[in-house]
Parts: C-alpha cells; sequence; structure tokens
C-alpha cells in the first residue's frame, strides 16, 4: 500500500502542490519498506524535473545516499541529487554523498554519479572532492563510468566555475588514449573546451595528434 502511495503523491498532478508533495515523500525516503523508499526517492527524482528542491529535502537525499544499504536506493536517490542540482546551486553538505557515491562498491551508483556530478557543475562551483572523484572514475574499468565521468569534465569546462588542475589535464590526456571510442570522444569535446579557454599544454596536444593517427 506504501509503495503505491507514495507512486500517487508522486503523480498527484495539479490536486496537490509541489512543495506540498515533496514534503510528503520525504515521510517516506527512510520507511524501513525497502520498496517505499524505492518509490519515493523516484518520485522525487521526476518531481525534480520541473520544480526546486528544497535544501531539507536534499539533506535527506544526501543521508540517504550515505546511509541506504540497497543499491538501487542509493542510485534512485544520487540521480535524484542529480537533477536537482540542474535547478539550484547544491548545499555543500551534498558534495561529500556525492564523492563517496562515485566510488561506491554498486557499479550502478558509480554509473549514475559520474552523471550526478556533472550536472552539479552547471549551477555550483566544484569542491576538490569531487573532482578528484572524478579523475578517479575517468579510470574506472567500467567503460560506461568512463564514459560518464569525462562528460562531467567536458561539464565543468563548460560552466567554467573551476579552474582546471594538472591533475585533471593528465586524466583527460590518458581517456584521449581510451580503448572506447565514446570515452575518446567524450575527452576530445572536454579538451576542446579547454582549448577555448587555455592554451593547451603541450602533453595534450601531443595526446590529441596521437588520437588522429
Amino acid at each position: 500500500f506504501l509503495v503505491v502511495a507514495a507512486a500517487v503523491v508522486g503523480g498527484a498532478g495539479e490536486r496537490v502542490d509541489h512543495v506540498g508533495r515533496l514534503d510528503v515523500l520525504a515521510k517516506f525516503l527512510k520507511h524501513s519498506d525497502k520498496d517505499t523508499r524505492l518509490s519515493a526517492v523516484r518520485n522525487v527524482a521526476e518531481l525534480a524535473r520541473t520544480v526546486e528542491v528544497p535544501e531539507h529535502l536534499l539533506d535527506i537525499l544526501a543521508e540517504v545516499v550515505q546511509e541506504e544499504r540497497s543499491g538501487d536506493v542509493r542510485a534512485a536517490a544520487v540521480s535524484a541529487l542529480g537533477l536537482a542540482a540542474e535547478k539550484r546551486e547544491l548545499p555543500h553538505v551534498v558534495f561529500e554523498p556525492l564523492a563517496e557515491a562515485a566510488r561506491d562498491r554498486d557499479m550502478l551508483v558509480r554509473t549514475v554519479a559520474a552523471v550526478a556530478i556533472g550536472k552539479a557543475a552547471s549551477k555550483s562551483r566544484l569542491p576538490e572532492n569531487l573532482l578528484s572523484a572524478l579523475r578517479n572514475a575517468m579510470q574506472d574499468l567500467q567503460r560506461e563510468i568512463r564514459y560518464n565521468a569525462v562528460w562531467s569534465i567536458g561539464q565543468v569546462v563548460m560552466a567554467g566555475k573551476n579552474d582546471i588542475s594538472k591533475a585533471t589535464l593528465d586524466a583527460l590526456c590518458k581517456c584521449l588514449k581510451d580503448p572506447w571510442e565514446k570515452v575518446r570522444i567524450n575527452a576530445a569535446s572536454a579538451v576542446q573546451g579547454l582549448a577555448n579557454k587555455l592554451e593547451l599544454p603541450m602533453k595534450m596536444v601531443r595526446a590529441l595528434g596521437e588520437a588522429l593517427q
């Protein structure tokens, strides 16, 4: 019943105002039943596409990312944070849980986190722990995670809120030689964005030249 109730509240449309729906869903986010928690988180994510999620609810989502045992629920909470980040600047309390998610033991959580961090770059200046988490993700054994992480670095470059460190430049150079073409394409796109903002180091120019051969 609670799973259905959470879904009904999430899809209540104009019958319930957005803030009211989010407040009701917040009560389900730490429910003892896993399916109820998952339904609530997914509905928060759906609402985050259209409304600005209030800070207290972002705090709860961050706690879910850190404390939840189910990988599916953690991944859904990370996705919700990423969607919320497109509408508003994230509070600093959310950054460490996102960094932890990028290193999560669950591949799905890491995959979603690698995208969510890039979405956060549009409105927020990212702290070093998130950039470090992205650099680690750019070397993940799973190619989808590398692909997402390089895309996120491209978003960081495009947003222009962060200086791009030597460590990030070195990580991009490695991705220009990635076995998977899609990763190389994302890396080249990020480098193109960098070229519009600064003079590329010779090491990166050489890596680009090698990628073209």
